[in-house]
């Protein structure tokens, strides 16, 4: 088991915690992010969306042109 971390102690002067260092260095590759999506990939994702939602688009379109005609 790990050594229990010292209680993190406070200066009522300026509001800022005391906090121990860290005991495990962090490594900057476990932090990457993945690549940045190609813009094709991020129309083709787009158009995948708009075929999933096409039919309750068209329901919400109508009710709105419906709407409309009565008023």
């Amino acid at each position: 088991l790990a050594p229990a971390l010292p209680a993190a102690t406070a200066d009522p002067g300026d509001g800022a915690a005391r906090l121990p260092a860290p005991s495990v260095a962090i490594t900057p590759a476990e932090f990457e992010l993945p690549p940045p999506v190609a813009q094709a990939d991020a129309v083709a994702r787009l158009r995948e969306l708009m075929r999933e939602r096409q039919e309750e688009s068209v329901r919400i379109l109508s009710g709105w042109i419906r709407q409309k005609e009565e008023a």
